[in-house]
């Protein structure tokens, strides 16, 4: 019992993370409970502040947004925003205060590992039911494998699961055993695949030409390291190609994008045939950097539905307009609704992210700042509760870390 009382700020972590990943409506009760533990730590007197300029760029991005609530056309769903965003408050706001004490790692990094590894076997009986239908192996990938949250979100999950599992493991002390670490990585890596997220892929590709190459050239040269890069890569190859469903969408894409690329104006006039997601993004890119050349100081928060629409319909476009399809980019969304300036906080926001991470060597971190970063190219990340909620709780949690690099070595607190 002693345990479990010195330890509950860590058990309200890991409990926010498991309802993140498999009852993400539930959050609330997440952040209850860190705050709770927060305020009992303040009573004892526990607490010291922890500012950074990560906790400005936040509130600075939610606070753009909030100037952009005066110019909306549509103030019903500018409140829709500014309540969908009021993570990038609340956490900074609770995480501005940690425990003097050592944060330990392993209760909330294992309740995250739990959750990932429900939401896998809910992905595969989702997968298995939509196949009894439709008799289709597609069924075991991308949206019927993630049917809680987006797949390429969920890529994410799996990815940072991944590397905390791995952190879990070189943790001193750590009670966690090579097969069981394999196991779960192995998991976390199929599930990230059964994702199947096109921007999800092109990050892994970009992981291992980066990160395999720094960590085979400490251990075994630059020569075979660029050997075994190479031969990673071609195994990912081989991987993709096992699906025609991927292969075809990359073929798709890439006649498209010389389409596109040989005269922009003609590819979004003829937008009216059957489009697929792919071309859809090009012509959603393409009026929204309309749009944004036109008002660089943005439309207002919550406008977006209003200035893409209108711009589509102005090329004929009229069922792509009925659509409501955001610029799937967040970088071109945040400049249509909160202008340059907003863009410029959403740089930042990630640069002070990405420098504490080198400067800390958290490498979590920095996965994760950098998965964002280029999933953002593709998705608006920072429009679904998958994103923001997820995206703000565990840069927080992973910045706990400044606190036992300040102490000591992260040890297992049975062992103190």
């Amino acid at each position: 019992m002693t345990f479990l009382q010195n330890r509950y700020y860590e058990i309200s972590i890991g409990i926010a993370l498991f309802l993140q990943v498999l009852f993400p409506k539930l959050i609330p009760i997440g952040i209850i409970l860190i705050a709770l533990s927060t305020i009992v730590m303040a009573i004892k007197k526990e607490l010291v502040i922890n500012k950074t300029y990560i906790h400005l760029f936040f509130l600075l991005f939610y606070l753009a947004y909030v100037v952009g609530y005066f110019f909306t056309e549509v103030p019903k769903e500018a409140s829709h925003v500014l309540e969908s965003k009021l993570s990038f408050v609340i956490f900074p706001l609770l995480f501005l205060f940690i425990p003097k004490k050592k944060v330990h790692f392993d209760l909330p990094i294992w309740f995250f590992a739990i959750a990932l590894l429900i939401q896998f076997f809910i992905g595969l009986y989702s997968s298995y039911q939509c196949f009894n239908t439709s008799h289709s192996y597609s069924c075991f990938l991308s949206t019927p494998f993630s049917p809680t949250h987006h797949p390429t979100y969920m890529a994410v999950y799996f990815l940072i699961g991944f590397f905390l599992i791995w952190k879990l493991r070189t943790t001193p002390l750590s009670s966690l055993g090579k097969n069981i670490t394999f196991l779960l990585m192995t998991i976390f890596t199929v599930g990230y695949m059964l994702c199947m997220s096109l921007s999800a892929i092109l990050f892994l590709a970009l992981i291992i030409i980066v990160a395999g190459f720094i960590w085979f050239r400490k251990r075994f040269g630059t020569l075979k390291s660029i050997g075994l890069v190479v031969l990673l890569f071609t195994g990912l190859i081989i991987v993709v190609d096992q699906s025609k469903d991927t292969i075809s969408d990359i073929e798709y894409t890439y006649n498209s994008l010389k389409d596109y690329l040989h005269s922009p104006k003609a590819f979004v006039k003829n937008g009216n045939r059957y489009l697929v997601g792919n071309e859809e993004r090009l012509i959603l890119w393409t009026v929204a950097t309309e749009a944004i050349m036109e008002h660089p100081l943005g439309y207002g928060t919550g406008n977006i539905d209003i200035v893409i629409g209108d711009r589509l319909r102005s090329y004929g476009l009229n069922d792509l307009a009925e659509k409501n399809f955001n610029p799937h980019n967040q970088y071109l969304q945040t400049c249509i609704e909160i202008g340059i300036i907003g863009f410029l906080i959403l740089i930042g926001l990630f640069i002070s992210v990405f420098r504490y991470a080198l400067k800390r060597k958290n490498n979590v971190l920095l996965v994760l700042v950098a998965a964002f970063t280029f999933n953002a190219l593709f998705e608006s990340m920072f429009q679904r509760q998958s994103g923001i909620v997820f995206f703000a709780l565990m840069v927080f949690f992973l910045l706990l870390e400044k606190s036992n690099q300040d102490k000591t070595t992260l040890t297992s607190p049975v062992n103190e």
